[in-house]
């Protein structure tokens, strides 16, 4: 297996109504396991993160959940074909794009 591209808004980061209206961010938490148990099993692989939102955007996210990794640009960077792109909408790419429900769906055994 290859990389791993992983989008901020509605993948890692969830989004739920609080009680004065207004959004508040959560971590996937079922989705960061099996990224981290992935990643174990499969140690040469990298981990990008990305979004629309731009790169800084995506910094301030993944650097409070993920120790290693690197943010990239959205649609500038290409996946490869052997990589996993995790993403709320479909991507474009060479790599194999899943939601972050097929991703845990598919590597829950690893968990």
């Amino acid at each position: 297996m290859g990389n791993i591209f992983l989008d901020i808004d509605n993948t890692l980061i969830r989004w739920e109504i609080a009680s004065n209206n207004k959004e508040v961010p959560f971590v996937n938490g079922e989705l960061v396991e099996a990224i981290y148990h992935y990643m174990v099993t499969n140690p040469k692989t990298k981990l990008f993160i990305w979004s629309g939102g731009g790169t800084e955007y995506a910094k301030k996210f993944a650097e409070n959940v993920f120790i290693n990794f690197q943010v990239v640009p959205k649609y500038i960077t290409i996946p490869q074909e052997d990589d996993i792109c995790i993403d709320d909408s479909e991507v474009v790419t060479k790599g194999v794009t899943m939601t972050p429900e097929q991703f845990i769906e598919k590597f829950q055994q690893c968990i």
